[in-house]
C-alpha cells in the first residue's frame, strides 16, 4: 500500500543528497584552487590546513543535524515497535498463566 510518509523521506533524503554532493564539489574546488594558486607551499598548508579546520567544525554540526534529523524521523516507529512489544509480552504471559493452570488442572484430574 502506498504510503506518503515514504515519499517524503525520499524527497527529504533525495535534497540531503545533493546538498552534501554540493558541498563535496565545492570542497574539492577550492582544494584544487589552492593546490593550483601562485602562493608559496608554506602558505598553500595554512591555507589548507585552516580550510580543513572549518570543515571538519561544520561536518560535526551536520553530522549533528543528521543524527538529530534521524532520531526525530525514527521516533514514531521506535514507539510503535515498544507498544508493540509491549502487547506481544502481555500477551504471551497470558497464555504461559493458562498453560500453567491447563497442566495444573491436568494434574488434580489424573491425581499427578
Amino acid at each position: 500500500m502506498y504510503d506518503s510518509s515514504d515519499s517524503d523521506s525520499s524527497d527529504i533524503t533525495e535534497r540531503k543528497a545533493f546538498g552534501l554532493g554540493l558541498l563535496v564539489g565545492a570542497l574539492m574546488g577550492a582544494g584544487a584552487a589552492l593546490l593550483l594558486a601562485p602562493a608559496s607551499g608554506e602558505q598553500t598548508r595554512r591555507s589548507l590546513r585552516r580550510g580543513a579546520q572549518r570543515v571538519y567544525s561544520h561536518g560535526g554540526g551536520m553530522l549533528s543535524d543528521a543524527w538529530e534529523d534521524a532520531d526525530r524521523y525514527t521516533r514514531p516507529m521506535r514507539k510503535s515497535a515498544s507498544r508493540k512489544l509491549g502487547k506481544g509480552m502481555k500477551r504471551s504471559r497470558r497464555y504461559m498463566e493458562d498453560a500453567a493452570e491447563l497442566v495444573e488442572s491436568g494434574r488434580r484430574r489424573f491425581g499427578w
